[in-house]
């Protein structure tokens, strides 16, 4: 019992690993290599969802390391029976590409700058932000980094019954669920090349800074709550909280049940030399449902989606010495897993207009002839931020995902196990529509308002080709958006190859009445080079019994 309790305070000890930190020391760089990816490192860009694959689920590392089907037959003459407890932490690592895959351009550096403020290198029109200036334009740079950690305790019990010794065959019941506490971080960097006093309009919020206008009150979607502002030194602390936290740091960590596992098995095969089961199961879900209020929302488990669970599981001896007090086995498991469509909130762009999600809209030609009929500021500035039209209801169906396990264990008669392992995981693009018929209404505001609408505005600062394009309220029906020009593709996370390499450690006590198994490991995932895929370091500590 003192070599568990040392084992669980060793693993406590590693806590500091999973601070919530987030942005390194250079802030918003300027060197321009410093701004772009390869296309391996940014194979997403503008997306609005980012789908992680969550923690303890069917053979992944922290799920299966030392806890196999060999346990329900530790206890001689017992109930064949298993419980497995699981303490987990990870943190998320390159940072860089988590940000790309939320901004446009697959740039974590955003150039801001009014049109006439050198509009030929600028990435985003402030004007869309609500920075309007009294006088100097604004221009300035932004950048993002992305962290999530994860504590979790988790729950696996296993339950043979109807076990026939002479065919060595049987059935059994699995069930597994983590409590988890998910907690982003999405810190904007901000540093101002040109200060600027924005104009008060009558009706309009406005903003000095792109830091406020992620903020936005008016905004009922895609903010980003933890941000600071940059010096020119770059001194900022983005460990701390955003200063406005309350309800934006409640959505940005979540501690919930992520989700029961429950399966229903068959052992076709049980000896010293090797094993086979298959077995059938359902995804209940307990997490919560993404709102797409805040960018890089935590979510807890599979986002709501029920699904349905089918796999296999097998093993065989490689090789035991002589005596047989140590042996080498080779252990492998599949689990596919099938989610159902849910409804939930999700942004999205226009075709072939990144982070148009953001623009400036008139709702409809009602507020378009409400903009006409005014006069000085409120003629040029009235309109609808983008971000609540467009974020709809939509019918989100994750479909197919794949989990392959293999492990070599290596196991002695003093009870000491090690193993080493590969698992790959692979999820197919989710599909994405929308949950009612798109309402044609809204259009793109051109930047001279007046009611005059463009179809070739975004969010780069183009006044001069927009306005060139700019029609009149006579031919608003021709300008509104279509449900054809919607850009569902970004509302949806890519398919999804990533792998982790896991090893560990741990004792066994099947002497005891009821025998015991400690184990600590640790693993690491990562997509290679695709920003599709979450990379980070997972470390447990687990110990459980048979009966």
């Amino acid at each position: 019992m003192k070599k568990i309790l040392l084992s669980l305070l060793l693993l406590g000890s590693t806590a500091s690993v999973f601070a919530d930190t987030c942005c390194p020391e250079d802030c918003c760089p300027i060197d321009p290599c410093a701004l772009r990816a390869d296309s391996c490192e940014c194979v997403a860009s503008s997306q609005t969802y980012f789908n992680v694959h969550p923690h303890f689920q069917y053979h992944s590392p922290e799920h299966v390391a030392g806890f196999r089907q060999d346990r329900l037959f530790a206890r001689d003459e017992g109930r064949g029976g298993a419980l497995d407890v699981v303490l987990f932490g990870s943190r998320s690592t390159n940072s860089d590409d988590l940000a790309r895959y939320f901004t446009p351009f697959c740039k974590k550096t955003l150039l801001v700058s009014e049109d006439r403020f050198s509009p030929a290198r600028a990435d985003i029109d402030p004007q869309h932000f609500r920075i309007i200036s009294q006088s100097d334009p604004y221009e300035g740079r932004i950048c993002f980094e992305a962290r999530q950690s994860v504590i979790g305790l988790g729950f696996h019990y296993s339950q043979r019954f109807a076990w026939d010794e002479e065919e060595g065959k049987g059935w059994y019941v699995d069930i597994s669920t983590p409590l988890t506490r998910v907690k982003n971080r999405l810190c904007l960097r901000e540093f101002i090349t040109q200060e600027s006093t924005a104009l008060e309009i009558t009706g309009q919020t406005t903003f000095n800074n792109m830091t406020d206008a992620f903020k936005n009150p008016d905004w009922k979607y895609g903010k980003i709550c933890q941000s600071k502002p940059c010096d020119a030194d770059c001194n900022v602390d983005c460990n701390t909280d955003c200063d406005d936290c309350g309800v934006c740091e409640s959505k940005m960590k979540r501690t919930r049940l992520a989700d029961i596992q429950a399966g229903l098995g068959r052992i076709w095969m049980m000896d010293e030399k090797c094993h086979l089961s298959s077995y059938v199961g359902v995804l209940i879900p307990t997490g919560n449902t993404p709102k797409a209020e805040l960018v890089f929302e935590a979510v807890v488990g599979h986002g709501g989606h029920s699904g349905v669970l089918f796999g296999s599981e097998g093993g065989y001896r490689l090789w035991a010495n002589d005596t047989g007090d140590r042996r080498l086995d080779v252990e492998w498991a599949v689990n596919s897993l099938y989610l159902g469509s849910k409804c939930q909130k999700r942004s999205f762009d226009l075709k072939g207009k990144p982070w148009s999600r953001y623009l400036e809209v008139y709702a409809n030609k009602a507020q378009a002839e409400q903009a006409n009929s005014l006069s000085g500021d409120q003629n040029v500035f009235l309109a609808t931020p983008g971000i609540n039209v467009f974020t709809q209801d939509v019918n989100v169906t994750p479909g197919w995902s794949f989990n392959i396990s293999s492990a070599f264990v290596f196991t002695s008669a003093s009870g000491f196990q090690g193993e080493i392992g590969w698992n790959r995981y692979c999820r197919r693009q989710e599909c994405v529509r929308l949950a009612c018929q798109w309402i044609e209404g809204p259009a793109i505001k051109c930047p001279s308002g007046d009611g005059a609408t463009s179809i070739l505005r975004d969010i780069r600062p183009n006044s001069a080709l927009a306005s060139a394009d700019c029609n009149g309220i006579s031919d608003y029906e021709q300008r509104i958006i279509k449900e054809s020009d919607l850009d569902l593709a970004s509302a949806a996370h890519p398919c999804v190859l990533a792998h982790s390499f896991h090893g560990s450690i741990g004792k066994r006590w099947d002497e005891r009445e009821y025998p015991l198994h400690v184990h600590v490991g640790g693993a690491y995932e990562s997509a290679s080079k695709s920003n599709t895929a979450l990379s980070r370091w997972t470390l447990w500590g687990k110990f459980g019994f048979a009966f």
